[in-house]
This record gives C-alpha cells, sequence and structure tokens, in this order.
C-alpha cells in the first residue's frame, strides 16, 4: 500500500490512498467506508463549512440574500480560482453563495469571512467552533477556502457530517447546491461538478482540489426514497474521483436494494453522523463515538491507490459477499461512461489483460457500464484482484 508522511499540527499521519465514505442520512447509517477516519487536506471541501456559516446566518435573518457584502483588497489577493470582483465593490450575498458553490471562488470565501465574522481570522474561529458543535472530531480550519495549510485538515467521516449536516439544517437553502451557472459582470460563469451529470439522481453538493490533497468531492443523490451522501478525498485525478464516487454510491444503492429484497440479510451499518442540530435553539450535539471493529465496515486495500474496493454491507461480522455462491455469475466492471466508444474502448483494454472474459457494455442510468462478463463470482473476483495488481479500478457485480 502506498505509504506517505505527511505533518499536519506537527504530527505525522500516514496517506494510504484514496479515503471514501457512503451514508443514508435518513438513518446515520454507514454503508460503505474506506480509510475514511484518515486524515486528508479538505481543499475546497472547506466552502461546504463556509455555506453552511452563511445559511446559517440566512437562516436566522442576521442577513438577506439581496444584502451586499464589501471586497477588500486582501480579498482580491486571495490565490485563484477566483470571481475577481474589484477591491472597493460589493457583491450580493446570493452572488456569494454562487461563486463558492459553482465557482468555488477563494476570493469570495474571505469576502465571507470578513462580512460575517468581522475578520477573517474571528471567522475561522467559528467554523471549528461549528465544527466542533456538529461532531466534526477530526476537523480542523485555518481559513475559508481550503488554500493550503499544512494544519488544516478534515476526514471523509467528518466531511460526511458536514454535509448531511447542511442537507437537514437548511432544506431551504440545500437545492442551491444543484446550480451549474451563473452570470457576473457579463461573464457566464461555469460549474465544473460532472458527477452530477454521471449518476442518476445526483443534486450537489462540493468540488474541491489542492496538489497536497488530489481531488476531493462529496456527492448526495437521491433514487424514490433513498438518499445517499458520498465523500472522496484524494482522488489521483478529476476523472478517478468522480469514477469512485459513481461506482462506490451505484453499489451502495444496489446493495440496499438487494437489502430490502432479502431481509434476512440485515445491514448492520453502526456509526450514526448525525448530529441533532437546530439553528433556531443550539441544543448540546451528540458525539461521534469510535465503533467496536467488529461492528465497522473498515475495508483495508494493500492494490493500488486508486483501487475500489467492494461494497460490504455487516451481516452479524458477516458481508453480504460472504453470503454469495462463488459459482454465481458474475461480471468485472472497470468503469462507467458517458459513449459507448468510450466504454468499449476500456472494457476491450481489460480484455487485452487478462485475456479472458466477454466484452459487455451495458446502459444503465444514462451511463455506459464498461464490463466483462461470463465469470463465477470467485473467478471475476480473482480476474479483478490481477486488474488492480496492474493498476486498474474495477468492481466485481454479482448476477
Amino acid at each position: 500500500m502506498l505509504s506517505i508522511l505527511t505533518s499536519i499540527g506537527g504530527t505525522a499521519f500516514a496517506y494510504t490512498g484514496f479515503s471514501a465514505l457512503v451514508i443514508e442520512p435518513k438513518t446515520g447509517k454507514v454503508i460503505y467506508e474506506h480509510n475514511a477516519t484518515e486524515r486528508r487536506y479538505p481543499a475546497s471541501l472547506t466552502k461546504i463549512m463556509t455555506l453552511y456559516i452563511l445559511f446559517e446566518d440566512l437562516s436566522k435573518g442576521k442577513i438577506k440574500m439581496n444584502q451586499r457584502m464589501p471586497i477588500s483588497q486582501r480579498a482580491v489577493k486571495a490565490e485563484c480560482s477566483c470571481l475577481r470582483p474589484k477591491a472597493g465593490t460589493s457583491i450580493t450575498v446570493e452572488t456569494a453563495v454562487k461563486a463558492l458553490i459553482v465557482q468555488s471562488a477563494n476570493d469570495v470565501s474571505i469576502a465571507v469571512a470578513e462580512f460575517i465574522g468581522g475578520t477573517e481570522a474571528r471567522f475561522v474561529e467559528r467554523m471549528n467552533k461549528t465544527a466542533k458543535r456538529l461532531g466534526m472530531t477530526n476537523t480542523h480550519f485555518v481559513n475559508p477556502n481550503g488554500l493550503p495549510n499544512d494544519n488544516q485538515y478534515t476526514t471523509a467521516r467528518d466531511m460526511a457530517t458536514l454535509g448531511v449536516a447542511i442537507y437537514n439544517h437548511f432544506p431551504k437553502y440545500y437545492p442551491l447546491f444543484q446550480t451549474e451557472s451563473f452570470y457576473f459582470d457579463g461573464r457566464l460563469i461555469k460549474g465544473h461538478n460532472r458527477v452530477n451529470s454521471m449518476l442518476a439522481g445526483a443534486d450537489g453538493i462540493k468540488t474541491g482540489y489542492i496538489r497536497k490533497s488530489g481531488s476531493n468531492l462529496v456527492t448526495s443523490a437521491q433514487r424514490g426514497n433513498t438518499r445517499l451522501f458520498g465523500v472522496v478525498i484524494g482522488g489521483r485525478n478529476t476523472q478517478s474521483r468522480d469514477n469512485i464516487m459513481v461506482d462506490i454510491m451505484e453499489q451502495s444503492f444496489e446493495a440496499l436494494q438487494r437489502n430490502h429484497r432479502n431481509p434476512s440479510i440485515s445491514p448492520i451499518i453502526t456509526e450514526d453522523l448525525l448530529v441533532g442540530y437546530d439553528p433556531q435553539k443550539n441544543p448540546k450535539p451528540k458525539q461521534i463515538v469510535a465503533t467496536n471493529h467488529k461492528n465497522k465496515v473498515n475495508i483495508v486495500s494493500n492494490d493500488a491507490p486508486q483501487t475500489i474496493p467492494t461494497i460490504k454491507l455487516i451481516s452479524n461480522h458477516k458481508t453480504i459477499a460472504s453470503t454469495t455462491n462463488s459459482k454465481k455469475a458474475a461480471a468485472i466492471q472497470v468503469g462507467a461512461y458517458k459513449s459507448r466508444k468510450s466504454a468499449q474502448d476500456r472494457a476491450r483494454m481489460a480484455h487485452r489483460k487478462l485475456q479472458q472474459g466477454k466484452i459487455d457494455v451495458v446502459l444503465i442510468d444514462n451511463l455506459y457500464r464498461a464490463r466483462l462478463s461470463g465469470f463465477s463470482y470467485e473467478k471475476a473476483t480473482l480476474a479483478c484482484h490481477q486488474l488492480k495488481q496492474s493498476g486498474n479500478d474495477c468492481i466485481v457485480i454479482a448476477k
């Protein structure tokens, strides 16, 4: 396993590839996790907390969407991406919200911090107090935008906590995360969250990237009465991050559907990430307590950093995978693409490496799934492991 020691707050921690987590916010149950409690740089996922505080003050009537916030000289000096309003001018709160969501504007993050907190330092202090109140026990902020700083860190678990909190606490404002573009100063500014169009039911929420963190993403999607939140931190690049997110979310939806059809496989997915916080009442939040490792979905991979471990739901300390008949038909999925040709090309590449299986392209939810079929579950698992050993992502699909 790749292991790079990185210093945060004077403490070294091991970077072991991407980290990820999927939860069902209605129940607070963890469906999937991989390195979810390892510290990572949040990058622009930091702005979810900046938006949380913005929404909090909006919900309390302290500020209004049409209210204008000044742009300081300090704000315009921020490292971009930037909205680029001029120092001495002002923008509306609504424009600031869209700039944070769509463009991930670092200059606007500072403007928001100064507008709400008086100074950036006081705003960051509020960010950390809010994180503590929400139960984000392994997160520390030093700026409102996520620009590189060794003392700024989080975990996939804490980002899931924040994502669910902003969804639950601010239903009036959460739909703004669906914003794909907006106009400012005569310019059309477009977003870059591709998963919203790749994953059926996706409706937000935020991307992030700095070199130290890799590509990060928090996503939420709803199908029928089921809503899931997913977090990926440390994607090798944007495409790898997006593919990981789509795969773990698809697997999680499928796992829940399988469990619904077969209630005897009960997912004892144990960790409750929901903190019952009412912004009007401010009750003392519940604290997240680490669970017994026997009850914890904890998947450890010794493969390449971007390998996607298969979803496993705990049932009496056994996984669904362990109940699968090894001779049952299965396929290997090696990617999901918008075009059939891209899916075919990827499947052919995997076929050349394995020299076994049948090339199969399946259209599901507007994405072409590149697969190799004709395996038993046992042989598919072995073949997928072989692909992973050569640095290729794959998952096993039971038929």
